[in-house]
């Protein structure tokens, strides 16, 4: 049974493999850059990633309340 204001499980699960999706498709495709054009150099990349993990952050700070559980009631 989940608390008043949680996110269920799969919100959760979900929460958590979105950013980890985007810095691996951030590797991937800086690997196929690399391959077909001169190499991207590693401060890009990582910089890519650190403001799509920042961007990640705030949206969730944001829209998390969309996500929240809100049908409980809390019991005493």
């Amino acid at each position: 049974m989940s608390h008043p204001g949680s996110v269920d499980i799969i919100d959760f699960v979900l929460l958590t493999i979105y950013p980890v999706a985007a810095l691996f498709i951030i590797e991937i495709l800086s690997r196929v850059i690399s391959r077909t054009a001169k190499p991207v150099p590693s401060w890009i990349k990582l910089s890519i990633q650190g403001i799509t993990m920042v961007g990640f952050a705030v949206a969730y700070t944001v829209f998390l309340p969309f996500f929240v559980n809100q049908d409980h009631t809390a019991e005493p």
